[in-house]
């Protein structure tokens, strides 16, 4: 199940920026880089299906890299709208938040208030960090 949450964060990302690009990026540097985007996301879903112990910076560096790849439009030359660019600095910007907690593992979501100077029912690790 956890191989599965790993690869479907792929096919999010993957499947956020390809409407974006394909609205408002339709030339040559849209398609590579959505080509680019659905390479590294194919890689990382190949990588982690296969290799289910695969280091968590290995995944991590996969999902920034795939999610922050349409900037690479805009440096190009590319002007998008301002709908545009709110839709997808929003939604990176979201993508990021969640990328801190999932490397931080806080707040961890699992443990619930009724553990919170015990161990976790979710996870076996120890919640509170002021005990």
């Amino acid at each position: 199940m956890r191989t599965f949450d790993y690869v479907s964060v792929f096919l999010v990302i993957a499947g956020t920026i390809t409407p974006l690009v394909l609205v408002l990026f339709r030339n040559v540097f849209g398609g590579a880089v959505l080509g680019a985007v659905w390479a590294i996301s194919i890689t990382g879903i190949v990588l982690r299906s296969v290799c289910t112990t695969l280091p968590k910076y290995v995944t991590n560096t996969l999902y920034i890299t795939t999610g922050w790849l349409p900037v690479v439009l805009v440096a190009a030359g590319c002007v998008p709208t301002a709908g545009g660019v709110g839709a997808h600095g929003g939604g990176r910007t979201a993508v990021q938040r969640g990328f801190a907690v999932f490397v931080l593992e806080r707040p961890n979501p699992g443990c619930s208030a009724s553990t919170s100077c015990g161990t976790c029912w979710w996870c076996s690790r120890r919640c509170c960090t002021t005990c």
